[in-house]
């Protein structure tokens, strides 16, 4: 293998872990669910080691998916939970599909994605599934889903760090210290980006804004944990609670491997790599690249709305200036 197809998959590895967050410190308070303790979660690693063995993707790449450490943290979330419906905004090749198809049987699914269907077509489709995607997209926060019936639970994915490269905005966004970025480095602005609907929103915020919509956020949840991985490709770290729940030789037990599918990311181009020649260098960052994290959060909402302190949101702000939603559309009862 080639030394620039390492030195690129190295610096690919080291964007990836300079971009992520810092501890949830403003959201510290907040409970954290007793099924999410370092203990439960490792009760249920061997269980999702065996069901992650048989994902339909391990044969193509998923690249730009999820991966073994926010499977995990999803499979634990959706055991502990039960629900009846779920509701997946960001498609892609279908494996968090096919996961929580995997933890729930009987569930309805519901699959939204502005751009889809052809990624979909080539990876796992559920055939119970409702599909929103392409021509039939609609944004998750333009549907009345009516957290007064029930809808109180929320996993999130891309918990970025605070960065101009940050393609929403996040629960670490807004609850780590608002002056921490990627790159480790302190901002030297007191504006924040703020984007949502797949990015299609992408307006700059005040500090004084930023510190109204997390108001908002510890006002209506009653629990929050961003999950520890289940082994950092990004090396050791001194916050206890990001430390990883196990170590290398645990997984190459359970996993058989501790690389699932080594892939290889080249510009847009993605190769699996040829083991038997590839220099040891590359094969310890493949590794690590394998096993990345952005901690994704779960967070239980409470039932109720505070609608003084919607007002003061950039959301509120935002649809209100465009006079596409009014406090009756939020669907929670006041």
């Amino acid at each position: 293998m080639s030394s620039s197809r390492s030195t690129h998959l190295d610096r690919h590895l080291k964007n990836y872990c300079i971009s992520r967050g810092g501890p949830p410190v403003a959201c510290a308070a907040v409970a954290h669910p007793s099924w999410s303790s370092r203990t439960a979660l490792r009760a249920r690693l061997a269980e999702f080691a065996a069901v992650f063995a048989r994902h339909p993707l391990i044969k193509v790449s998923n690249d730009g998916g999820m991966g073994v450490n926010h499977g995990f943290a999803l499979w634990c979330t959706l055991k502990a939970l039960q629900p009846q419906v779920v509701i997946e905004s960001g498609v892609h090749r279908g494996f968090s599909t096919w996961l929580v198809r995997q933890a729930l049987p009987h569930a309805r699914i519901y699959s939204l994605d502005p751009a889809a269907a052809n990624i979909v077509a080539s990876g796992y489709r559920d055939p119970y599934a409702v599909y929103l995607v392409d021509g039939a997209f609609t944004d998750f926060g333009l549907v009345d889903w009516a957290i007064h019936l029930g809808f109180r639970h929320v996993w999130y994915d891309d918990n970025w760090a605070r960065s101009p490269k940050a393609d929403c905005y996040s629960f670490n966004i807004i609850c780590a210290d608002p002056m921490h970025t990627s790159h480790g480095k302190v901002a030297t602005s007191n504006r924040l980006n703020y984007r949502d609907v797949f990015s299609r929103v992408n307006v700059r915020i005040s500090l004084e804004e930023h510190q109204a919509n997390l108001r908002f956020l510890l006002a209506h949840i009653d629990e929050y944990v961003e999950f520890p991985p289940v082994l950092d490709g990004c090396g050791q770290t001194l916050e206890q609670s990001r430390v990883a729940i196990t170590h290398k030789s645990e997984v190459t037990r359970l996993f058989g491997s501790w690389v699932p599918r080594r892939q290889l990311h080249h510009g847009h181009v993605v190769a699996l790599v040829d083991l038997k020649n590839t220099s040891l260098d590359l094969l310890r960052t493949l590794n690590a690249s394998a096993m990345l994290s952005y901690y994704p959060p779960y967070v239980r909402l409470k039932p109720r709305l505070n609608a003084s302190l919607l007002m003061a949101t950039t959301a509120y702000r935002l649809e209100h200036r465009n006079k596409t939603c009014g406090i009756a559309s939020w669907g929670l009862p006041m």
